[in-house]
């Protein structure tokens, strides 16, 4: 199976969160959890602003549910299409796995991780996977990022 059909096979709005442990977590089981909110606004690399308040569950429940190693440095978020970046802990642990913008639901683009002080490429939409990693110091998440996955 290759990695676009794996990816394609996830339901829309199912995420795996990886730490020591894996949880897979649909839009219903998200809407049983605790959820914070976020008034932020997202400049896309098209240009494209997007503002509002995001509603979803923090980073920091998320983590804890999969027992996320004490050495995690960095998350890394991956969208549907591919698209994968690295962001550092401290900057991921303000944010959120949003599943409305402005009180509407994001059902028909996917969840979004949005969080303080992060670019609007870090923002990524439609999200699938949240991933821990600890990083060497001075090693780069960019070594490890998909930004064009078509490319």
């Amino acid at each position: 199976m290759s990695v676009d059909d794996r990816r394609s096979a996830v339901p829309v709005g199912d995420v795996t969160v990886v730490g020591r442990r894996r949880k897979r977590l649909g839009p219903a089981v998200r809407r049983e959890l605790p959820t914070v909110e976020l008034d932020h606004a997202v400049r896309c690399a098209s240009g494209e602003r997007t503002a509002g308040r995001w509603r979803g569950v923090a980073v920091g429940l998320l983590l804890a549910m999969v027992d996320a190693p004490d050495e995690t440095t960095h998350l890394f978020v991956e969208g549907r299409d591919g698209y994968l970046v690295g962001v550092e802990l401290r900057r991921a642990l303000g944010g959120l796995l949003a599943d409305e913008r402005d009180g509407a639901p994001l059902a028909a683009t996917g969840p979004r991780f949005v969080a303080p002080g992060i670019d609007g490429e870090q923002a990524v939409s439609d999200v699938v996977r949240v991933e821990t990693a600890a990083l060497a110091p001075g090693e780069s998440p960019v070594d490890r990022e998909v930004r064009d996955p078509d490319g």
